[in-house]
């Protein structure tokens, strides 16, 4: 609401000086809230930046820890292969142990010390 206007005895160039003070007010709040505006788009802007790029590194995690899950089951994958072919290598020298046990005892002395003498 605009404020009544008090008339004053030879007071024109008053008035005017006040009128060009409030004009030149306006223009100055004028140019703050366009400069508020413009804060405030670069701010939300920077907000949306932020907000990609950590949304990017989240997906990266994403991808690294499915990565990482699937090396875990390979790892897993190769140590039950290096447990079963322990386990054949454990059968092989057992029986090869056996087998020259046997050779052993089938083989008569004399033959031994002969197969041991240079």
């Amino acid at each position: 609401t605009a404020a009544p206007r008090v008339a004053r005895a030879g007071g024109g160039a008053d008035e005017d000086n006040e009128d060009l003070h409030v004009a030149a007010l306006l223009r100055e709040y004028e140019t703050v809230l366009d400069g508020a505006e413009l804060v405030g788009d670069m701010i939300e802007k920077k907000e949306q930046e932020h907000t990609a790029a950590i949304e990017q590194k989240n997906e990266k995690i994403n991808s690294l820890e499915k990565s990482i899950e699937l090396l875990r089951n390979q790892l897993k994958l190769v140590e039950q292969e290096l447990l079963a072919k322990d386990a054949k290598i454990e059968k092989l020298e057992l029986k090869c142990d056996t087998q020259h046990r046997t050779i052993r005892m089938s083989t008569p002395p004399s033959h031994l010390a002969m197969s041991r003498s240079p």
